[in-house]
Formats: C-alpha cells, sequence, structure tokens
C-alpha cells in the first residue's frame, strides 16, 4: 500500500521543520538565521489541501517533463535508473498535473537523504531568500520545498501550506562555550579557574557563553529556548546579588530582562534570563538574533563576591552550571508559559496537573521564575563528564595565603612580650585582625570590613600583632602579595629586630621572608617565619636623643677647654 507525500514529516540535516500555520506574508521563514549565509528554496512539487470530515488530506503534483524524469529513475532498463528514487508518479494528468506518491518501505531519512544529491533535477522553480534580523524569508506557493544554503549544506523543509517556518540548526549543542573568569586574572580555561585575594576582599567574576535561540538534541529534535538559567554555588564566597550585571549581544540589559535571586541559606545564585516575547500578538518569538555575522548569541554575566573569612582554613570555590529552559515534549500548542509575566492569564501554569502541567487551567496558580518548587524544566549544558547523571560545573578557585610567626631568643628559647605590625608594601596602614586564642599559639586572621566598621567593634579586633602569652601567631588570609613585618615593641630588655620583607616562598631553597604560603587545602602546613631577638639594651638610633645629648656634652667640654686655655694664656701674660 502507497503512501501520500503528505505524510511525510521529514527530520532535516540542518534545518526542521517545527511549526506550521496560516500567516501574513511572506510565508517560509527560516528563523535563527546567519546573516552572510545565502539561502536558497526550491519547489520539488506543488500542492492542493482538501477538507473531508473535518480532516485535510494534502496532493502533490509534479509537471510533465518532470514525471519523465522520475518514470526514467523508476525503469531499470533505462540509463538513469536509480534503484533509490523514492518517489513514484500518476499516469493520469488533472488541472494541477500529476500526482506523487512516495513508495511504500521509504522512510523520511532516505528521502532527505537522496534529495540531496537529485532536488535540482526535480524543481519546478527556485528563488533567494531574503535575511532580516535573524530571519531570511520568502513569498511562495503551496508546495514541497527543499532548501540550500552556501556552506554547502543540503537541507529539507517538507510542506509548505500557507506558512511554514523552519529553523536553522547551527550551532549544535557541544559547540556552546562556558567560561569563568576573576577579576586581575586572564581567561581561563575550563577547570584551570583559579585567583589569589585577601579575606575580606571584593572579586568580581564573570560567566560567558554562546546562547541560541533554538537547541538540537542527539536525536534530531528541536528544543526552543524559552530561558538561560546561570547557577554560582559557592564556597566561601559571598556573592552580591545587587551587583549582577548581564549583557547579551554586547549590550546591557536590565529590569524584568532578567531575574537576579540568591539564596539566602546556600548563597548559591540564579540567573533567570528569558528568551522570548511574552506580550502582544508575537508572543512566543525570541526576543534576541544573532548579531550581523554571527550564528551564536553572545551573554556575559557579571558580579562581585566578598571573599569570607572561611577562606582563611581553605580554598574558596564557585561552581556555575548554564541550563535553558524549554517547552516539555507533547505540550499543546499555545500553552507555553510566560516566564516574563506570572500573572499572564493566557499562559500560566499548572503545575498540579500530571497529564498535562503545562496546560493553561488554573490562572491563580501561575508560574513563578523564582519558586523553587516549580522551577521550568531546564536541561544543563554543562557536560556529564565523569559519567555520575549529574552536570559537571565550570569552577574558579579562589586562595588565600599565609604563614607561621614564631618568636625566640638567641638561644633559641620561646620568647613572650614582642609586638609587630603587618603592612602592604608601599601602604603604612596596618592590617586589622580578628584574633583568636587556640592551645600553645594565636591565629591572626584578616578582618573583613564589615567586621571593621561593626558597631560596637567584632570581638577580638586588632592591629597589632602582640605575643603576650604565646610565643606563635597563625596569620591568615592575606593576599598573593608582597608585606612587611615591623616589630614595634620588644620584649624587656631584649633588641627589636630589622623590619621583614616577606614574600611568596620559593620553590626550592627559600630566603629570609619568603615564607608566605598558599592555602591550597584545609590541611596545608604554612611555612615558618623565625623572628631572634638578641639579649641587650636598646642603644639609642643615629640621630636619637642619646646622641644629641653626646653631642651638647661634647661643645661643652670643648668651649670650656677653649675658656680655660684663653684664662691660663692671658694669666702668662701677665
Amino acid at each position: 500500500m502507497r503512501k501520500l507525500l503528505s505524510a511525510i514529516l521529514v527530520v532535516a540535516l540542518v534545518l526542521s521543520v517545527t511549526a506550521m500555520a496560516f500567516a501574513e506574508e511572506p510565508n517560509l521563514k527560516v528563523v535563527n538565521a546567519t546573516e552572510g549565509k545565502d539561502y536558497h528554496w526550491y519547489r520539488i512539487f506543488t500542492a492542493t489541501t482538501e477538507v473531508v470530515g473535518g480532516d485535510t488530506y494534502v496532493t502533490y503534483y509534479t509537471n510533465e517533463a518532470h514525471k519523465t524524469v522520475i518514470d526514467n529513475m523508476n525503469d531499470n532498463a533505462n540509463d538513469d535508473y536509480d534503484e533509490n528514487c523514492p518517489f513514484e508518479v500518476g499516469t493520469t494528468a488533472s488541472a494541477s498535473g500529476y500526482v506523487v506518491t512516495v513508495k511504500e518501505g521509504k522512510s523520511d531519512d532516505a528521502i532527505i537523504n537522496w534529495l540531496k544529491s537529485n532536488y535540482n533535477k526535480l524543481a519546478l522553480a527556485d528563488g533567494a531568500m531574503t535575511y532580516a534580523a535573524g530571519v531570511a524569508s520568502a513569498t511562495v506557493d503551496n508546495g514541497y520545498y527543499y532548501i540550500t544554503t552556501t556552506t554547502g549544506s543540503a537541507v529539507t523543509v517538507g510542506s509548505v501550506l500557507g506558512t511554514a517556518v523552519v529553523y536553522d540548526k547551527n550551532p549544535a549543542p557541544g559547540e556552546l562555550d562556558k567560561k569563568i573568569t576573576a577579576e586581575d586574572e586572564t581567561t581561563f580555561d575550563p577547570g584551570l579557574e583559579e585567583n589569589d585575594a585577601a579575606v575580606g576582599s571584593v572579586e568580581q567574576f564573570t560567566v560567558s557563553f554562546e546562547a541560541v535561540n533554538f537547541v538540537i538534541k542527539a536525536d534530531g529534535s528541536i528544543e526552543k529556548v524559552l530561558n538561560w538559567v546561570i547557577q554560582d554555588t559557592p564556597t566561601n564566597l559571598d556573592i552580591d546579588v545587587s551587583t549582577v550585571k548581564v549583557y547579551v549581544n554586547d549590550t546591557e540589559i536590565s529590569g524584568t530582562a532578567f531575574f537576579a535571586t540568591k539564596d539566602e541559606t546556600t548563597g548559591k545564585l540564579t540567573v533567570n534570563i528569558p528568551w522570548i516575547v511574552t506580550t502582544s500578538e508575537n508572543y512566543g518569538d525570541h526576543l534576541y538574533a544573532p548579531a550581523s555575522g554571527k550564528i551564536t548569541i553572545p551573554v556575559v554575566i557579571t558580579y562581585d563576591a566578598t571573599v569570607l573569612p572561611g577562606a582563611a582554613d581553605a580554598p574558596a570555590p564557585n561552581a556555575v552550571v548554564v541550563s535553558y529552559g524549554h517547552v516539555p515534549e507533547g505540550t499543546a500548542p499555545g500553552n507555553t508559559p510566560n516566564p516574563v509575566n506570572p500573572e499572564d492569564p493566557n499562559h500560566p501554569w499548572e503545575p498540579e496537573d500530571p497529564d498535562d502541567p503545562w496546560q493553561p487551567t488554573n490562572p491563580d496558580d501561575p508560574w513563578d521564575p523564582t519558586d523553587p518548587d516549580h522551577p521550568i524544566p531546564v536541561t544543563p549544558l554543562n557536560p556529564d563528564d565523569d559519567g555520575d547523571g549529574n552536570p559537571d560545573p565550570e569552577e574558579t578557585v579562589t586562595y588565600t595565603y599565609g604563614f607561621d610567626l614564631i618568636k625566640v631568643d638567641g638561644d633559641g628559647a620561646p620568647l613572650l612580650g614582642a609586638v609587630f605590625t603587618l603592612t602592604k608594601s608601599g601602604d603604612d596602614t596596618p592590617i586589622k585582625f580578628i584574633r583568636t586564642d587556640e592551645t600553645d599559639h594565636y591565629v591572626f586572621r584578616v578582618a573583613t570590613q564589615e567586621e571593621i566598621d561593626a558597631d560596637p567593634a567584632t570581638a577580638g579586633l586588632v592591629s597589632e600583632i602582640a605575643l603576650t602569652d604565646y610565643n606563635t601567631a597563625y596569620i591568615r588570609g592575606l593576599d598573593n602579595a608582597e608585606y612587611v613585618l615591623t616589630e614595634t615593641h620588644a620584649p624587656t630588655n631584649y633588641n627589636k629586630a630589622d623590619p621583614i620583607t616577606i614574600k611568596v616562598a620559593a620553590a626550592s631553597e627559600p630566603a629570609t621572608g619568603e615564607v608566605l604560603t598558599k592555602i591550597e587545602t584545609a590541611e596545608t602546613d604554612p611555612a615558618d617565619l623565625t623572628v631572634v631577638n638578641n639579649f641587650g639594651t636598646e642603644l639609642p638610633t643615629t640621630g636619637g636623643i642619646g646622641t644629641t645629648l653626646f653631642y651638647v656634652l661634647g661643645t661643652i667640654l670643648v668651649i670650656g677647654s677653649g675658656v680655660v686655655l684663653i684664662a691660663r694664656r692671658k694669666a702668662s701674660e701677665r
């Protein structure tokens, strides 16, 4: 039994039919088209429709010349015989031409593959499509169509009955790019991102990827993108949701063009970017098209995060997953949820309906993009490289630095009573710390601005490293920078040590002061900086009051000696 060509619902190699409806001209559109790529249509067959008993029947026709071409392909005695030809032509002509049908057993894939090499032999008409704002379009008659592009890709459209909308499949999901960068760092390769910072510092992070309007799944089906969702789960970092900025096609968007929320319990940031028009008769059309000469839409999200005290003892990672929301398979036409206007009575979401959760039956329970219990279905772009069934986040890690300060006398015995300040090279302002007492040592952790500004002051806030009860202090939460440790008060009867410049420890034998250690794990053991005080009275320094006293006494002696000599000389003369 033969089947009519009207039964063909082809899955395109590069383009695919996903919507057909009667509309104003132009009536053949390629959405998500690329500027600079030429789209050309070929009418393979003409078509007529007839409604019988509420069902629409479609019949396809060709002309006499092309009937001869197909007949010769089906004649094994003819030089043009082609055993793979999927079409047959009737013997009797009507006013519309000769009826075309599909041979029994010929699949949609078989038809597509055959047309790739033979569409030009059967085309009844052809023409160029006009590009504008991401859409290539043309005005054509009803029929069965095939489209080619200048890239050499042979593609099929299928039936044009009133209007046909097809979607350019470039790029594939695997070509979408995710990056995370940190302030003052270069763009990192995935899996290699890291930066250095002090506790309390504010770092800016960036997530960027190439968005598309339609994603083609591995099985060839199309998922229309409703929204993009970026989720960043930080550890030892506090993201400031008020600093979130979103750029699409290098232009900042604002207002209801995106939603940024933070879970106050976990600190997770969620940025939700609606991707379709949600008002007017164009409801469901995409908001953004690729820029001139592009096939993807660059999206960049930036935000600030404060390095929390926990980063003084362990690294501070933040892990990003990029996903896109889509209409679930089987959703009835017109039931696409409204991600911008949750009060839209025509497109709410009924999450309690197990058979059709997107059916707009309950205007009192609309979709809320911030509701964690009823999120829009999303598909992560991140790969599952480890095979655990979960997307692998792109991760950046922020590290702090530290060292252990040990005070001893000339014999190496523990020494109490010294006081130090720590400053950044080139800055005389002492760094403020939060001091805690541990077993046999102090911990001085860099204070955050919030702790410094607290009223009353945060417990343990100090600007001096005083070794009163212990001779050891763990200094934590520093940046990868050069510091100066200055002893401002030495233990009684001991000389003060000279200022010490502190730098990151070298891989080989470290020089004096090269003790700053990267905190790479919670078990990291930072290097020791041992400061020695020698026993003895502190001598006045050059220019001090003691030296001045010597100068004064010396001057008095010299003058006195002169006076005595003059007096004796005068006495002798008499």
